[in-house]
This record gives C-alpha cells, structure tokens and sequence, in this order.
C-alpha cells in the first residue's frame, strides 16, 4: 500500500487496454509501452496485462504505508528508494516509511511501475485504464492512497510472453501498408521511407505528430474506422501517429500501419528525436 506524496507530471493505471466498445466511441487506452509494462509484471512474477503505474517523463514520489515488493521497468529513469539510487528491472522489498522515488528521465518518456500482486484498481468497462471520460479516477494525485492486491503465483508471464528485447534506441520504425496506401506514388513512398521524420513536442497520448510536411491536396476520406498505430496523412500534408488514447474514426488518409514493436518504441522517443518508416517484408 502507497501514499502518493507527489504524482510527477503525468502518472497514471494503465493495463491492457479497454476492448469491445470502440463502436461506442471508447479508445483502447492501456500501457503505450507494452514491452516494458509487460516486463515489469513479469520481474514482479503477475499475470499478463496487470495494472501497472504508467509515468511520464516524471514519475511519481511515493511512501510505503504497507510491505510491498515493487518492480520498475522503462526506459532512462533514475529511480531511488530513500534518496539512495535503485535499478531498473529489479524487485524490492518495500518496508513501511520507505518513499519511493522515480525520478525522470532525459533519454526516455516512460517507466512503469509493477507490484507484486498487482494494484487493487477499479475496472471500468473491463480495464483500470485512465480515460479522461471513461474513466478519470485512474490519474495519480497528491495523497492518493494505493492498494496492492495479496500475490497470486498462477497465471505469471511467460518468458516467451515478453517476446524478443527491444532496442530503444532504434529510429526505424516498422510499418505496413495502410488502406489509402494506393494514393501514394511511387516518388512519394521514397520519400516516405527515406525522409528523416522529427517528434513535434505537442505529441500525446492520442497522437504523435511530426514536425515536416510530407505531401499535400491528397484526397480525404469518408470517416471509417482507425486504430493505434495508423498514420494519417492530413490534408495539409502533415502526418499524424495514432496512439492508444486515439479515437476511433477518421477521415484522413490512412497511408500506413505501424507494427506492434514500432510503437512500444514510439513511445519512449522524446520530442526532437528522427524517425525512419522501414517497410515490413511480407
């Protein structure tokens, strides 16, 4: 069990995602970085898809109130435990007093934090995912008193589960074609996969968007469905990365489809870092 002494700058539940109701208008939400979520529960010995708590470039500051076992996965953070430095990917024995610090991060956008057991979190149409509609109270604030769940062994991840590790440091980022793909020519799809594409700094949990124009007056369009990892093509030639907070309609230009690794990825870049589309062989 946790008090929330200080909640950093976006820290928030997340699992697995909300499924089933995107005709409903309901975004998957869930963990951006499914990899290092996935990671966490797995050191931390929970079934797949436990809650886990996301952090944004500035974790959280926590006391322990109860013993518990904490697990902290993600990329470039300097998590301490009573001031004193602590590793990523390791278990720890929380006693009562001790304050858990996440720290921040300049190299990566997010960490994870696991316990043993998993949080004992509301489930709102099936997920303990924060939604600023569905579901508002999955957001860390000041005070906020955590509960851990008693630790279950049945049902851990597999190794096999995490797949293969992941190079944060990659730019490519893999990509299939997208069902308006065809309106592409072929100079536009070199460019597409040779041109250096750059974070923009208002990129969020809905979207990411990417600072150069790549073509314009490209036809819109009917609304039809989209999902996490479809890229858009505006109008104005600008390309916008759905994430998981993404709607679920659109009438932009679905011109590609990023690979499930491709987004565990995106979602550690930090806003200036270049990407590359690397093409997925069929």
């Amino acid at each position: 069990m946790f008090k929330v002494l200080s909640p950093g700058i976006w820290s928030a539940f997340q699992d697995q995602g909300r499924f089933g109701f995107r005709h409903l208008g309901v975004p998957v939400c869930g963990s951006l970085d499914e990899y290092s979520a996935n990671k966490a529960n797995f050191l931390a010995g929970n079934p797949l898809g436990s809650t886990v708590i996301e952090c944004t470039i500035r974790g959280p500051v926590m006391e322990c109130i109860y013993p518990a076992e904490v697990v902290i996965s993600g990329v470039g953070f300097n998590p301490t435990i009573n001031q004193v430095p602590a590793c990523a990917d390791k278990i720890y024995k929380l006693r009562c007093g001790d304050v858990l610090d996440v720290g921040s991060s300049k190299t990566g956008m997010r960490s994870y934090i696991a316990a043993k057991g998993g949080f004992n979190t509301e489930k709102i149409l099936g997920s303990s995912s924060y939604d600023s509609i569905i579901a508002p109270t999955m957001k860390l604030v000041k005070d906020l008193i955590i509960e851990t769940c008693q630790f279950k062994s049945e049902k851990s991840i597999e190794a096999h589960q995490l797949g293969d590790e992941i190079n944060f440091d990659l730019q490519t980022i893999s990509v299939i074609p997208g069902s308006e793909f065809n309106l592409l020519k072929a100079f536009e799809i070199k460019e597409l996969l040779n041109h250096p594409w750059t974070i923009d700094p208002s990129s969020s949990r809905m979207a990411i968007l990417l600072k150069e124009n790549f073509v314009v007056d490209k036809a819109q369009i009917i609304s039809a469905a989209v999902y996490p990892g479809c890229v858009q093509l505006t109008p104005s030639g600008k390309l916008i990365l759905l994430m998981k907070d993404a709607q679920t309609t659109g009438g932009y230009a679905r011109i590609l489809q990023i690979s499930p690794t491709g987004m565990n990825i995106l979602s550690q870049k930090v806003p200036g870092s270049q990407i590359f589309f690397k093409m997925e062989k069929k």
